[in-house]
């Protein structure tokens, strides 16, 4: 028994005295590549890189482009833009994070709740309150090329168009049956958003 015990404090010495010790190894490129960016920069390249007049011009240009949401009065995307999705899916349904091919039924049903026939394009200004998404379809449900048997394919979402983030002027022209959607155009893209996303703006 007193042996058993000395055996068993020995081994839980041994294995906490290792977990002291740290035996993660540098990164190679750490180690041999300069981590001062100045030592990558050309000697014969200017001493001011942008001038002054230059990075104002580019910040206005940039300002423009991210706040034309909240002074657009109509969208600059349409029904067409909306409907070309839904004829690219209904050709290629893929598959969902199951594995399984997507039916028609499933398009059909998120087309069903885009409304499109109802589709008007007046709008209004809108932020979004959290980090979201642009999405090619009314849904958080993705679209693979392939099963998830195939690595071909996966795990890219193509129905993920881009990510938005917090705080970003947006232009709201549509919402979907469910009220859960909103067709929704950045200063630098357009697509579907989840409605609770946003936070609409006084006229």
């Amino acid at each position: 028994m007193i042996r058993s015990l000395v055996l068993l404090i020995a081994v839980m010495f041994v294995l906490l005295s290792s977990a002291c010790f740290s035996s993660h190894e540098t990164i190679r490129d750490i180690r041999k590549l300069k981590q001062d960016h100045n030592a990558y920069l050309d000697g014969k390249a200017p001493g001011i890189p942008m001038s002054t007049e230059e990075q104002m011009r580019r910040d206005q240009d940039y300002n423009n482009r991210h706040f034309s949401p909240w002074h657009q009065g109509r969208p600059q995307s349409g029904r067409a833009d909306i409907a070309v999705e839904f004829e690219k899916y209904e050709r290629n349904p893929g598959y969902g994070e199951n594995g399984r091919k997507h039916t028609g039924a499933w398009i059909k049903k998120l087309k069903r709740n885009a409304r499109l026939q109802e589709y008007s394009g007046d709008g209004y200004p809108a932020v979004t309150i959290r980090q979201s998404s642009l999405r090619s379809l009314p849904t958080a449900t993705p679209h693979f090329n392939r099963s998830r048997q195939s690595l071909s394919g996966h795990p890219f979402d193509n129905l993920q168009a881009t990510a938005v983030m917090v705080n970003t002027p947006v232009f709201i022209s549509h919402i979907s049956r469910d009220k859960e959607w909103v067709w929704a155009e950045t200063g630098y893209y357009f697509g579907w958003m989840r409605a609770q996303d946003v936070a609409f703006l006084p006229a």
